[in-house]
């Protein structure tokens, strides 16, 4: 019995220590109304039963990173007139990629520099020939591709549908089950 008095004055040792040590950083304060709203504040109410807490850790704890902006570097963007793209490939699928049996569709994606400006839309090819209708996204699905080798390549046309640039083609083989009779 005399071993568990000891502990639980131990313990509330410990409780008064822990509290007695973090009570000059309590600034969060719970305050309850007489409609049982519960608020919470930096600032004790008026009322006795308000409880303080201990100061609560922030949230965030990385640095916002900020830029500094030099705006004699900084152009209106109406000035800024569009040169021309001056590279465009395929990064997806890779040259060469073979498309297994599972496989039902391919995602073409496209990387253009500078990046597809407003109002230029691109046109994906499969083997010369144009696949769906000129979309303004730089990746493209094309489903139910037939088993053998395939050229994929995409045309980018200003808003007057005048072509900018073609990418160089990539080739992809499709491989797919058959049962020989």
């Amino acid at each position: 019995m005399r071993l568990f008095h000891q502990t639980i004055n131990c313990l509330l040792l410990v409780a008064v220590a822990t509290f007695a040590s973090t009570a000059p950083f309590a600034d969060v304060y719970k305050v309850v109304d007489q409609d049982g709203n519960i608020t919470y504040t930096d600032r004790p109410g008026a009322d006795p039963d308000t409880v303080a807490f201990e100061k609560l850790p922030p949230l965030n704890k990385m640095p916002a990173l900020t830029a500094p902006i030099d705006d004699d570097l900084v152009e209106p963007a109406q000035e800024q007139t569009f040169a021309g793209y001056s590279r465009g490939i395929i990064v997806s699928p890779e040259n060469d990629s073979i498309i297994p049996h599972s496989q039902t569709s391919i995602l073409i994606q496209l990387a253009l520099n500078p990046q597809l400006q407003p109002g230029h839309t691109i046109q994906f090819l499969l083997d010369g020939v144009p696949r769906g209708s000129a979309v303004a996204a730089i990746a493209h699905k094309i489903d139910n591709i037939e088993r053998g080798t395939h050229s994929l390549a995409a045309r980018v046309f200003d808003a007057d549908g005048q072509p900018l640039i073609t990418t160089a083609p990539v080739k992809v083989h499709v491989k797919r089950n058959f049962k020989r009779k």
